[in-house]
């Protein structure tokens, strides 16, 4: 939540004294900080998982300025549900004029493809242990997210170990996906929700991957 957040932030700029309030902190980034020509940038991984208050808190310190210019910049990188988290609170200024919004597009098949067999030459392997129809089998069912394809890929490497497989095919991965329950859902969705959420000239939309 936002206290324990505010609290973390604190002693990561060595605050040791603690602080009174919210304007307390602010007011202590925003003096320490002008003395110098350096600026800050907070990144937020998981940021779906933040509360409302939370998410005005940041945008408190979206605006504290240093000649007209940002003291903050301010990256959040979560899941689809952070766009509709942001939609929810129905505040327009937590996205500041200039902001980018960017959807990280699912990967293609080949790209799927070339994303198993890389990690698993990371973890030593020699050989893909997926054939072509297994492959196909991940990247349908989990749309070419990496995180699904690494939930997948995992409980199927258990799955062909205890069963002494010397390859995963398209059936493991379908046994697999049903024990664990997995669906594929449009990825679309989400940029749909985007640009519902932060439509206009407000936000410059990029769908980009890594």
């Amino acid at each position: 939540d936002s206290k324990d957040f505010l609290l973390f932030l604190a002693d990561s700029f060595n605050l040791s004294y603690g602080f009174k309030d919210k304007r307390s902190l602010f007011g202590y980034i925003d003096g320490e900080y002008s003395k110098t020509q350096k600026r800050l940038l907070l990144i937020m991984d998981e940021a779906h998982r933040s509360d409302k208050s939370l998410l005005k808190d940041l945008d408190l310190m979206a605006k504290i300025k240093r000649d007209n210019e940002p003291l903050i910049n301010i990256i959040l990188v979560g899941q689809n549900s952070l766009v509709e988290l942001v939609n929810e609170i129905k505040s327009r200024d937590i996205i500041q004029k200039g902001s980018i919004v960017c959807h990280l597009r699912s990967l293609t098949k080949t790209e799927t493809s070339e994303y198993v067999w890389h990690r698993l030459k990371i973890a030593g392997a020699e050989h893909n242990l997926f054939n072509s129809g297994a492959i196909g089998k991940i990247f349908q069912i989990s749309g070419g997210i990496p995180r699904v394809i690494n939930t997948i890929c995992d409980y199927a490497l258990m799955t062909g170990y205890s069963a002494d497989l010397k390859k995963i095919n398209a059936s493991v991965i379908k046994e697999c996906a049903r024990n664990l329950q997995i669906r594929n859902r449009a990825f679309d969705h989400a940029k749909n929700l985007t640009r519902e959420s932060f439509g206009g000239n407000i936000v410059k939309q990029a769908y980009d991957r890594t």
